[in-house]
C-alpha cells in the first residue's frame, strides 16, 4: 500500500544515534512521499504526550517507527492500540520484535507497491501494553544493572552479558503463585519469561515455540537452579534448547495473574519496572507492514 499520509517517529538516541542516519536514508529515499510526510523525533523516554500529539496532528494511514523493542513500546503505550499498518526500521540496540516477525537486522526502504500485512497479538500488563515479552525475576535485574551499568563506555551488548554473569552468581529467586483458568502454579521461581516473540535480550531465544498472532502467550518457568547449573545451562537458553530441562516448566495461556509476598523487578519489551502482581491479558492486534518477500 502507497501511504496518503506518513507518520515517521524516530527515537534519536536509540542505537547509539544509528536511528538518525537511518531516518536520513530513509526520507532520501522516499522522495515522492515528502509532502506527505511528518517526522517526529521523541524527546525523552516514554515521550507520550510528544507522540500523540503528532499521532493526532498528522491523522496518518500508515506510522513508521525507527528504533528498536523500546521505541515501539513507548509508541504502544503512547497510543494504545493502533488500528493503521505500523512499519518498523530496527534502529534500536535490540531490536528482536523485527527478528520475530522474519526481519533482518537491517533498514530498509519500502517498495510500497510490494508490501503485506503481518498480524501480531497486542498484550497488556498491569495497565501497560507490551508486544514481545516480559521477563520477571534473574531478567528484570539483569536489565536493571544493565541500565545503571558502572561501566558507561561499554557496548550495550557487554554490559548486558556483564550483568548476566554477575546475576548468575548473587541474584536468589522468590516464591509466586500463577493463577489462571488453565493452570495453576505455587512454589519457586529464579526467572520468569512471558513471551509473544520467541526471542527478546537480543537475541536470546527464550521461548523458541512462541508464535506472535497464535493468542497465546508462552510463560517459561525457570525453578530454583544452583549457580552450577546456571553456568551450565546458559548457552542453552540463548539456543533455545532449555525447555527439556527438570527445572524448566513451560505453559501457553491466554491471560494469568502472577503474584509474589514482595516487589519483583522486571522488564517489559526492556523497559524496567517492579510490582508483586503481575496481570496479562490480550488486548488487540497489531497490523505490520513488511516487504513481501519476508
Amino acid at each position: 500500500m502507497i501511504p496518503e499520509r506518513l507518520l515517521l517517529i524516530v527515537n534519536p538516541t536509540a542505537g547509539a544515534g544509528k536511528s538518525l542516519d537511518y531516518k536520513e536514508h530513509f526520507y532520501a529515499g522516499n522522495v515522492a512521499l515528502r509532502d506527505k510526510m511528518r517526522i517526529f523525533g521523541t524527546r525523552q523516554a516514554r515521550d507520550y504526550t510528544g507522540i500523540r500529539k503528532a499521532f493526532q496532528e498528522s491523522k496518518p494511514d500508515v506510522l513508521v517507527i525507527i528504533g528498536g523493542d523500546g521505541t515501539l513500546n513507548d509508541v504502544l503505550n503512547a497510543l494504545g492500540p493502533i488500528q493503521i499498518p505500523i512499519h518498523i526500521i530496527p534502529g534500536g540496540s535490540g531490536n528482536d520484535f523485527y527478528q520475530v516477525l522474519g526481519g533482518e537486522s537491517d533498514y530498509r526502504i519500502p517498495n510500497w507497491k510490494r508490501t503485506r500485512i503481518v498480524e501480531s497479538d497486542l498484550w497488556e500488563c498491569n495497565g501497560r501494553y507490551f508486544h514481545n515479552g516480559v521477563g520477571i525475576g534473574f531478567d528484570g535485574s539483569v536489565a536493571l544493572h544493565t541500565q545503571y551499568s558502572r561501566f558507561p563506555f561499554l557496548p550495550l551488548r557487554l554490559k548486558y552479558w556483564a550483568a548476566i554473569l554477575r546475576k548468575l552468581f548473587t541474584y536468589r529467586g522468590s516464591n509466586c503463585t500463577i493463577e489462571s483458568a488453565d493452570y495453576q502454579y505455587n512454589g519457586p521461581a529464579f526467572m520468569i519469561s512471558i513471551a509473544n516473540g520467541a526471542q527478546y535480550g537480543g537475541g536470546f531465544r527464550v521461548a523458541p515455540n512462541a508464535l506472535p498472532a497464535d493468542g497465546l502467550l508462552d510463560v517459561v518457568i525457570i525453578r530454583t537452579v544452583s549457580v552450577l547449573q546456571r553456568l551450565l545451562h546458559l548457552t542453552k537458553v540463548t539456543k533455545g534448547q532449555h525447555l527439556g530441562l527438570p527445572f524448566v516448566e513451560h505453559v501457553q495461556l491466554r491471560e494469568m495473574t502472577i503474584n509474589f509476598p514482595k516487589n519483583i523487578t522486571a522488564h517489559m519489551d526492556g523497559e524496567i519496572f517492579e510490582d508483586s502482581e503481575f496481570r496479562f491479558r490480550k488486548k488487540g492486534v497489531l497490523k505490520v507492514l513488511v516487504p513481501e518477500e519476508l
